[in-house]
């Protein structure tokens, strides 16, 4: 295994890692409280909690996952499609406030130009947005650009739909059942679960360089069955 690749793999674990034990952290602090006063108020501050720690472990895994990519050295010709779609995206936002023949003119020229190149990404352009509501459907499009095989995760669609509700509800202050020490403990096991899956598809893609366009890893086929 290569040194960069290796070394990636062994950073991506630690993250992770780290996420699980702060999922642990965020447990016993409700245990602690199962039998005061402050159970209730303690385990909807839960909610929002565990899901910040998904949220972030997917942010934080995929835009380490990007970086790798970007140092790879590949050419953008090689690049897969939607990779390369990814990296332009920059691009293709500053085009739309430039009108006229012209712009579009020097904005394909730009690309064509380009492809020559080694793949390069702003800091600006690495940046994962979740639109703050990192439910099933926003995490398979992330997925989609960035050619990470995610359909082995649909069965976990619905538990994690429904966690991002719960979330939503209590961040803006909806009303919501009263959540159990139990109900902490479940969601808690799904976020770490979905982590440690995040981790696996996430290094698959990087061990089999699913980002060049030569790759069999992100397949079309794969895509149209998990966005159909």
């Amino acid at each position: 295994m290569a040194t960069a690749l290796r070394n990636f793999i062994e950073e991506l674990d630690l993250a992770i890692e780290r996420r699980r034990e702060a999922v642990t952290m965020v447990i016993r602090t409700v245990q602690e409280v199962e039998h005061t006063i402050y159970l209730s108020t303690c385990t909807s501050m839960a909610i929002p909690m565990l899901y910040a720690q998904w949220e972030g472990c997917v942010k934080e895994c995929f835009e380490m996952y990007i970086e790798h990519v970007s140092k790879c050295g590949a050419k953008q010709a090689d690049m897969h499609p939607h990779m390369l779609a990814f990296a332009w995206s920059g691009q293709f936002q500053r085009l739309s406030g430039k009108g006229g023949v012209e712009g579009r003119v020097s904005f394909v020229r730009r690309i064509l130009d380009g492809l020559s190149n080694h793949i390069i990404m702003r800091s600006d352009e690495k940046r994962i947005n979740t639109k703050s509501n990192l439910n099933f459907d926003v995490f398979a499009e992330l997925c989609t650009l960035l050619c990470l095989r995610c359909e082995h995760l649909t069965d976990r669609k619905r538990a994690l739909d429904a966690l991002v509700n719960r979330r939503n509800s209590i961040a803006h202050g909806g009303r919501s059942s009263p959540h159990t020490v139990d109900d902490v403990m479940r969601d808690a096991e799904l976020v770490r679960e979905l982590m440690d899956r995040v981790g696996d598809l996430v290094r698959e893609a990087a061990e089999h360089r699913a980002y060049l366009a030569t790759s069999l890893v992100c397949s079309e086929e794969a895509i149209s069955q998990l966005l159909s």
